[in-house]
Order: structure tokens, then sequence, then C-alpha cells
């Protein structure tokens, strides 16, 4: 805004916009508009016309929630800045805390691996839950399966059984035999 000389649009976003320029310098000890002098008209040109470099191509490190912090404070369009100080200072605390920030649009992956980063312990604990209650699951369901297996080879031995019984029962002059059996 000042740099175009539209005195009527300074406000406080303005001022998100210098901090977004300290926020930036002090992650990678250059300008937004690079590290070489440049003559007033010329700085006031690329600060009109050209975004600034977002910070993860200038260091891989800073890809992500910072580097998505220091764009929205930095935005070319006043209206897509934070509105206050206030709310870029609430969003870098959110980003040191490892919670969401709101410059982000919260996806299902990204709140949960904010959860993860903010609770290890608890992520931790999680996991070896899950991984135990699956263990558990595959292991009854294989015991099921060699129960029931079991319990057919003893269903089929019963039939073979009875049946060889049944036909003794009907061979003439096996009676003594049965007396036997049964005594």
């Amino acid at each position: 805004e000042q740099a175009r000389s539209d005195a009527g649009a300074v406000d406080a976003r303005t001022d998100v916009y210098a901090l977004g320029v300290i926020l930036y310098e002090l992650c990678v000890g250059r300008t937004p508009f690079g590290h070489e002098p440049l003559v007033p008209v010329e700085l006031l040109r690329r600060i009109s016309e050209q975004q600034p470099t977002r910070l993860g191509l200038i260091d891989p490190t800073l890809r992500g929630d910072l580097e998505i912090i220091a764009g929205k404070a930095l935005a070319r369009d006043a209206a897509q800045r934070y509105q206050t100080a206030g709310e870029l200072a609430a969003d870098l605390r959110r980003y040191l805390e490892h919670r969401p920030i709101l410059a982000r649009r919260p996806s299902a992956a990204y709140v949960v691996q904010s959860f993860v980063r903010r609770n290890r312990g608890v992520s931790a604990l999680i996991v070896l839950s899950a991984l135990l209650l699956i263990a558990g699951t595959a292991a009854s369901v294989r015991l099921l399966i060699q129960s029931r297996a079991k319990a057919a080879d003893a269903a089929r031995e019963t039939v073979f059984w009875q049946g060889l019984l049944e036909s003794m029962w009907r061979v003439p002059g096996s009676h003594q035999l049965r007396r036997e059996i049964l005594s």
C-alpha cells in the first residue's frame, strides 16, 4: 500500500506486512525480494509487482506451516493477509505449539499430524494399542479356524466309528462280540 502510494489503504494489515518481512528475514537472513542492495525505486517496484520467494525454496526445512504463515503475512493483497498483528502472533504461537494454524485449510491428515507432533507419547500408545488389537484379532481368527477344522475332523471320525459299530451290530453271529463291547 505504501509502495503504491495508496495512503488510504494503509492500516493494520500494512503493519502485518512489515512483521512478515521481519519474520522472513529472521528465518532466512535476507529480505523477501533478494539479498542484494536495491535502489529505493527498484525495491518499490519489486514489492508492488513480485511475489516474495517462498521460504521453502530458500531453505527446504522451512516448508509447511512456517512458509504458509510468512506467505499470508506477505500477501500482496491486503485482504489476503492476517487482519491484525495479533492474528499473526496467534498463528506463530500455534506453530510453536505444534497445533494446526489458521492460515491453512485443515484437512484430517493435517490435524492428525499436528496432534501426533504435539502428543508423541499418547500417539505411540494409540498405535501400539491398535497393533495389539489387530494382532489379537488375527490370533483369535486363526484359533477359530483351527478349532473348526478339528471339530470337522472329529465329526468325520465319529461318523466313521458309528458306521463301523452299526455294521458290526448287523453281522450275524456277532452277538458274542456285542456282549464283550457292552461289558
